[in-house]
């Protein structure tokens, strides 16, 4: 039994309630259960194909080729797969290939957000990284690919990100930090969990986003950083602390431990794990 009325899946998937409706005796593209109300409910399965849906057709695809388009895709690929596609992705863009990439990242609309992230995503980067360090890739070829990747998550998060919640998420990194991937993957997975994130992304000043929390009063604040080596981090994150009410949970994650005691504020990597 599905468990989300239909006014509920137009909030998380950004499509109209009437065009629901529409697809539906048009092209029978769901056929949801309905309660002993007569009210349609719709699964998680169901809200998953209406998102892999909007995605083509934000692509350019109508409304009746990106049907065909998730019925030829009906069986994507398994997880242990994706290390073969990760593959053929980054040799794509590496090459700066970039309809190549597309086309190969249209044949995985129907997989979940999360699978694509912790499974071919973040391990294309590390792999990334790595031939960087080995001198295999140059700085452009990892500016192109990491760009590539983090449009990728920035449309996840747009498609994600529609619902309106009392449980508000601040997610913002240190003022030196200027990579935000790893912070874009917390939010969507957090958009998921139907919080609604105000995402704030890289070198956030701290006075910014102490006015920021102070005016939103979320639920949660998440902060993320690579590097702290040219920052005084414990000044920072007490003076962030002592103005935002207790109440309010500060996580943050990174790539080492930081050498901290402050009340209230938690110290994870990586940060989804506590949340």
């Amino acid at each position: 039994m599905g468990k989300y009325r239909i006014k509920t899946v137009a909030q998380l998937t950004g499509i109209r309630k009437v065009t629901l409706q529409a697809w539906e005796r048009r092209y029978n593209v769901l056929t949801p259960k309905r309660n002993a109300s007569g009210y349609r409910l719709y699964s998680e399965a169901d809200v998953q194909k209406l998102l892999a849906l909007k995605q083509l057709i934000d692509n350019g695809h109508a409304i009746s080729e990106a049907i065909k388009l998730l019925q030829a895709n009906t069986c994507p690929p398994q997880i242990n797969d994706l290390q073969q596609v990760g593959s053929s992705l980054l040799q794509a863009l590496i090459s700066f290939d970039r309809p190549t990439a597309l086309d190969i990242i249209a044949s995985l609309q129907l997989l979940p957000n999360r699978v694509l992230i912790h499974e071919l995503y973040f391990p294309l980067l590390m792999d990334l990284d790595t031939g960087i360090s080995a001198g295999k890739f140059s700085i452009v070829q990892e500016h192109f690919t990491s760009g590539f990747v983090r449009d990728q998550l920035v449309s996840m998060f747009l498609t994600c990100n529609k619902i309106h919640s009392e449980n508000k998420v601040v997610a913002a990194c240190l003022p030196e930090e200027l990579h935000d991937i790893g912070l874009l993957a917390l939010a969507i997975e957090l958009t998921e969990k139907h919080y609604q994130v105000i995402f704030l992304g890289a070198r956030v000043p701290l006075n910014d986003l102490i006015l920021c929390c102070q005016q939103q009063q979320p639920t949660i604040i998440c902060l993320s950083y690579s590097s702290t080596d040219s920052f005084d981090v414990v000044e920072y994150l007490s003076t962030l602390r002592n103005s935002i009410p207790l109440s309010i949970p500060i996580y943050i994650g990174g790539n080492k431990k930081l050498d901290i005691d402050i009340a209230g504020i938690h110290q994870t990597s990586p940060l989804q794990r506590e949340l």
